[in-house]
């Protein structure tokens, strides 16, 4: 990986995580001290963000965070749920190779012994974030449709449809959401794949995806109606 790559994947993450605000302009002397590279690669990975369209770019004015509409948001989900749902049916109707069975199967052993614990701390609820990621990434993987597995990278990149976004939502924290709910739904969907149930795989994924979507659509509901009709911009997170 050469330096400007690593540059675009750790922007890319810190983005996708909240840790840069949508409209918040990138300092890029600043943001190099923090990243520890020189400003040529950072600005190669800068514009490589602002073609996948997670930043504007502005003559004179440097770089900013794309604020998302919830529409854009809502696309990515309904993307993802179609076509990881294909995903599941495919790995159902093949097989598990155990080059991606293995970082599963041990995602989710991992996932088990933290959703044991009667609270979940704030330490737990990231390692879940991550785990999520190995379970979703190395299922669609096994599909081994490339096109499939490119589109869906693609609407994973947007704030709060991506895999590692934490359950928050305008700076606050979700509380619809159960953090073993979704562990327990990435095991219904694991078994019915070992079961080479496709039907059930894919439907097991789809709800998993929808449910979520649902959560952020009533979200967005209540904060709408709060803000109203003080609020008139586009949300974003």
């Amino acid at each position: 990986m050469t330096r400007a790559e690593w540059v675009t994947s750790r922007v890319r993450e810190m983005i996708v995580r909240g840790e840069f605000a949508p409209g918040a302009r990138l300092q890029e002397e600043s943001l190099a001290a923090m990243l520890g590279v020189s400003r040529t690669p950072l600005r190669a990975g800068l514009m490589t963000l602002t073609h996948e369209g997670m930043l504007d770019y502005v003559a004179n004015r440097g770089y900013t965070v794309r604020t998302f509409r919830f529409q854009e948001i809502r696309d990515a989900y309904r993307v993802r749920s179609a076509l990881e749902g294909m995903a599941a049916r495919l790995v159902a109707e093949t097989e598990l190779p155990a080059r991606y069975d293995r970082p599963i199967s041990r995602a989710l052993q991992s996932g088990d012994a933290i959703v044991a614990n009667k609270t979940l701390s704030p330490f737990h609820v990231t390692a879940l974030v991550r785990l999520n990621e190995v379970f979703h990434v190395n299922l669609i993987a096994t599909a081994r449709n490339s096109l499939l597995e490119e589109i869906v990278a693609k609407a994973q990149r947007i704030p709060l449809a991506s895999l590692l976004t934490k359950p928050t939502w305008a700076g606050g924290p979700m509380e619809t959401v159960d953090p073993r709910q979704s562990h327990y739904e990435h095991r219904a969907i694991y078994d019915a794949v070992r079961r080479r149930d496709g039907d059930g795989a894919e439907a097991a994924m789809r709800n998993h995806i929808s449910g979520a979507l649902a959560l952020l659509s009533e979200q967005y509901r209540e904060t709408s109606a709060a803000a109203a009709p003080k609020q008139r911009r586009s949300f974003a997170r």
